[in-house]
């Protein structure tokens, strides 16, 4: 028999930009993508089904795929809201929402935001380069002195690339200040 779950898992975390010398939570799993965290809540939940939207990513699907759970499509009406069969998600059920846009946000923020973001040898440097007060997603490519930044101030909509440095230059943790 099977734990049940009995409040839900999920909500906003906000960017946590370390000084690089050590991570902030030493016993949490370090993983590197959403689909990464979906198949650990997959296999912390074990759920009979996962209810998600019609338009998902493809790589959403894939930890569903992975650990041989069922998905099931729902659609969305014009406010951007599931809409479900009665009794949908049923107990030991999961239901994946998406926060289109940010729209359901009083704070303007997205419920989850995943980000795939560069390339294996590129250096994550999280900092504030749009000047916004918030953190923008961001790596560092040694290889062409390229930066690659995803603004905050579009609502991680928007990025710019600049090319500034050298193969032997190491970017700072923090971003400009």
């Amino acid at each position: 028999m099977r734990p049940r779950v009995n409040r839900p898992i999920g909500g906003f975390f906000e960017l946590e930009i370390s000084d690089g010398r050590r991570p902030f939570h030493t016993d949490a799993a370090a993983l590197s993508s959403g689909r990464a965290a979906l198949r650990c809540i997959l296999q912390a939940v074990r759920p009979a089904r996962v209810w998600m939207p019609f338009y998902i990513c493809e790589a959403a699907l894939q930890p569903c795929e992975a650990e041989d759970v069922p998905v099931e499509f729902y659609p969305i009406d014009e406010a951007f809201d599931p809409i479900l069969p009665a009794g949908a998600p049923a107990a030991g059920e999961c239901l994946v929402y998406v926060n289109y846009f940010g729209l359901k946000s009083s704070t303007n923020y997205t419920t989850f935001l995943a980000a795939s973001w560069g390339v294996a040898t590129d250096i994550p440097v999280p900092g504030d380069f749009d000047g916004d007060g918030k953190a923008d997603i961001a790596v560092y490519r040694p290889s062409t002195g390229a930066w690659f930044i995803l603004q905050s101030s579009s609502g991680y909509a928007a990025s710019i690339t600049t090319t500034w440095g050298t193969a032997t230059d190491v970017p700072l943790s923090n971003g400009p200040s």
